[in-house]
């Protein structure tokens, strides 16, 4: 089986000591490390804020989801033992099934053209690269105003940003008086 890493390259590693957050997911047996690949167009979580992060989303997610990976704008793709992996478009709101099977999402499913251009948006990410420089680990480039605010999509509106706040701000912002 092939392995996303074969097409995205380790650009800017995690802490030492930092630990994966594929680590003790049964079929993972070599776990990606930590940091940002492809200048950032993904991100792998550490372990630490593989749950932290989520924290602003509970009332979305079950407090067993952990993430396992970021785009370059702050999706998140993220799994649970009974559901496998799943999809978190922030600013939607929205999760959406990916699949039950782990090796396949860091096997195949990242390395389909339509899900890095539509998905990963590798266009946008890289003439935001071009103009902003290589993002390092835990951050991402964010749209101002949010896009669910009525930010327009133009490269002068974005700089980038910490993708753990922009986590839970949106999803505190998301979140209904009786979810909060």
């Amino acid at each position: 089986m092939t392995d996303f890493r074969d097409s995205y390259r380790l650009t800017d590693q995690a802490p030492p000591g930092a630990v994966s957050a594929f680590v003790g997911i049964p079929e993972v047996d070599a776990p990606p490390p930590p940091g940002a690949y492809g200048h950032g167009l993904l991100g792998v979580f550490d372990e630490e804020w593989s749950t932290k992060s989520l924290q602003g989303w509970r009332w979305a997610l079950k407090p067993t989801h952990r993430a396992l990976r970021a785009t370059g704008f702050g999706d998140v793709f993220v799994w649970e033992r009974d559901e496998g992996v799943s999809f978190l478009e922030v600013q939607r709101g929205a999760i959406e099934p990916v699949s039950p099977d782990v090796l396949w999402f860091l096997g195949e499913f990242l390395r389909k053209p339509m899900i890095i251009e539509q998905v990963l948006r590798r266009t946008r990410f890289e003439e935001l690269v071009s103009r902003y420089g290589p993002l390092p680990y835990h951050h991402i480039f964010i749209l101002a105003p949010w896009p669910m605010l009525g930010g327009e999509d133009k490269i002068e509106n974005y700089s980038s940003g910490g993708c753990h706040a922009y986590l839970d701000l949106v999803g505190q912002s998301l979140a209904t008086p009786r979810q909060a």
